[in-house]
């Protein structure tokens, strides 16, 4: 049925429906969030932040030796705190744009940016009140070093880079060139 599709066989299934009657059935297009989700300055801003959060876990993999609230220099945490407030933005004035809540069911990218941003929120604030609250004050090794495993789920970010195959499909025919060549060796 019609309802069970996503946004994206709606787009590709041009015979009943343009891309302007999706997304008129799917965003409130005279709404002030979805102006503000489609202007270049808003994506590009978009896009500059997963580069820069692409960059800043790499750096941070390799000089960030905290593994919690506690031990961890401050410069990082702060770091940490503007990309989560800047992709919790970033998803609230898309979610705005949709015209009914079960259309985000619809949308895979936002599905996957929902759950990225999920995820760093509960790295970045509730897993780090929580290691705050049970460790307190008892900076011992032995304390911090239980929640140092749950760094690596910060890898699941780089998943955020596959939106630029949406922005520039040429990457991912690049990609699939660079995988079948691979394929021959």
């Amino acid at each position: 049925t019609k309802s069970k599709k996503t946004f994206e066989e709606q787009r590709e299934d041009k015979t009943h429906q343009t891309e302007v009657q999706i997304h008129a059935q799917l965003f409130r297009v005279e709404g002030c969030w979805y102006r503000i989700g489609r202007t270049w300055t808003f994506n590009s801003m978009s896009i500059l932040a997963i580069l820069a959060n692409a960059l800043w876990l790499f750096f941070d993999a390799d000089m960030n030796h905290g593994t919690s609230v506690l031990d961890t220099d401050w410069g990082w945490i702060i770091g940490e705190n503007l990309f989560c407030i800047w992709f919790s933005v970033e998803l609230l004035v898309r979610y705005m744009a949709f015209s009914k809540t079960k259309y985000i069911f619809k949308d895979s990218w936002f599905m996957l940016d929902l759950v990225l941003v999920f995820l760093m929120v509960l790295e970045t604030w509730v897993l780090q009140l929580g290691v705050y609250l049970i460790a307190g004050a008892n900076r011992s090794a032995s304390n911090v070093q239980k929640f140092s495993v749950l760094r690596s789920l910060r890898l699941l970010r780089l998943a955020r880079i596959t939106r630029l195959f949406k922005i520039f499909p040429e990457l991912f025919v690049l990609l699939k060139g660079v995988i079948h060549a691979l394929r021959s060796l």
